[in-house]
């Protein structure tokens, strides 16, 4: 079963964003369109995105992740006592009877990451870089939904507050309200529902 459902989820990719539209039209050089062109709101938070607000640094290629795992400082979610990340995950990864390891393993010797991940101290209250594809429709936010918006979102990494465990690798941002305004409309055009591969969905004649 979880390889069933493995197998369909590697056919959830993002389909195509007004961003990816607007990259395809300036480098074909192709004349622009309300559907190709960032408003000018879009645009300087694009320049923020990746100059003063440092996001590249972490959400960077295709999916804008750099897919490692870092301490941003997110409190836990309420009521709830702060998660261990990374640190724990490993650990149970390496326990688990299903992991790339396993006997029901398809393939052992693909496993080097597992092999060889790290498991030290530096991972405590670390969690992977979230895609920032499909980003309007993937809220809330954070490793347990702890923020509701982009607003929130962008308000943390704006103070940067300490992490109350581990230590907050992210610095204040120290943006203008405008300018955090400027790059929530930039992420918003990265929104984009997912494009299914229509090829494995047919049925077999």
């Amino acid at each position: 079963v979880g390889k069933a459902i493995t197998a369909y989820q590697r056919l959830l990719i993002p389909g195509n964003s007004r961003f990816d539209r607007f990259i395809a039209s300036t480098n074909e050089g192709t004349a622009t369109t309300n559907d190709t062109e960032l408003t000018g709101e879009e645009s300087r938070g694009l320049r923020l995105f990746i100059g003063k607000a440092n996001c590249t640094n972490c959400h960077n290629g295709p999916l804008f992740s750099n897919n490692s795992f870092h301490n941003t400082g997110l409190l836990s979610y309420p009521g709830k006592l702060p998660d261990l990340g990374r640190v724990t995950a490993v650990s149970k990864a390496k326990e688990d009877p299903f992991n790339c390891l396993g006997a029901f393993s398809d393939d052992p010797r693909s496993c080097m990451e597992l092999l060889f991940t790290r498991s030290g101290k530096e991972l405590v209250g670390t969690f992977r870089t979230p895609s920032l594809r499909h980003l309007k429709r993937s809220a809330p936010y954070g490793h347990a939904g702890q923020q509701t918006t982009l607003t929130d979102v962008i308000n943390h990494y704006n103070k940067a507050p300490d992490a109350m465990i581990g230590h907050n690798e992210a610095k204040p941002l120290e943006l203008w309200p405008w300018e955090r305004w400027q790059l929530e409309a930039f992420l918003e055009t990265l929104d984009s529902p997912p494009d299914l591969d229509s090829r494995w969905l047919t049925p077999a004649s």
